[in-house]
């Protein structure tokens, strides 16, 4: 497996960007949150959720900050606590990825992860999960199969490095 090195500048309004196609495909991505649910095969739907009203540059803080975060963020939360715990809640509140992606089943939530986009070098799906009683139905693939879908076309992204948890092997989170 080769080497792949991913700078990171910090831009001269103070963002930062990984690549000089960073800012593109930061855009790409605000279009993508913008529109809501994308509907899929077989009943199931995926929405890329804009995390940054919950990040610490929103300005909020305690109760705001944890209302806007179940506000936001309610389904993501859904799937992702049973699996990583109660750290999780205050990782994305303190995440700079910036999205969330979320795959529903029946209006349900069933598959979660964090997204961070390295501009078309690569994209990370990190803290994914699906919910215990929904596993080995595919849900994991289809998110991952629509993210890829949408990334590579949309945004020119060549690369999506899913990140299972340690104890889950690469098949059961597939």
């Amino acid at each position: 497996m080769g080497e792949r090195k991913i700078s990171t500048k910090q831009a001269k309004d103070g963002t930062w960007y990984h690549s000089s196609s960073c800012k593109e495909c930061q855009e790409g991505l605000q279009q993508q949150a913008s529109k809501g649910l994308t509907t899929l095969p077989e009943g199931r739907s995926w929405q890329l959720i804009d995390c940054s009203p919950v990040s610490p540059k929103s300005g909020l803080a305690g109760a705001a900050a944890l209302s806007a975060l179940k506000r936001s963020l309610g389904g993501v939360l859904e799937v992702l606590l049973p699996a990583y715990g109660p750290g999780v809640a205050q990782q994305l509140v303190d995440t700079s990825k910036g999205y969330a992606l979320l795959l529903r089943q029946q209006e349900q939530p069933v598959t979660a992860a964090l997204l961070d986009v390295y501009g078309q070098e690569c994209a990370v799906l990190d803290l994914m999960a699906t919910r215990m009683e929904q596993q080995g139905q595919g849900h994991c693939s289809a998110l991952l199969q629509a993210v890829e879908g949408w990334l590579g076309p949309q945004l020119g992204v060549s690369s999506l490095i899913a990140v299972c948890p340690a104890d889950v092997s690469a098949r059961q989170c597939i």
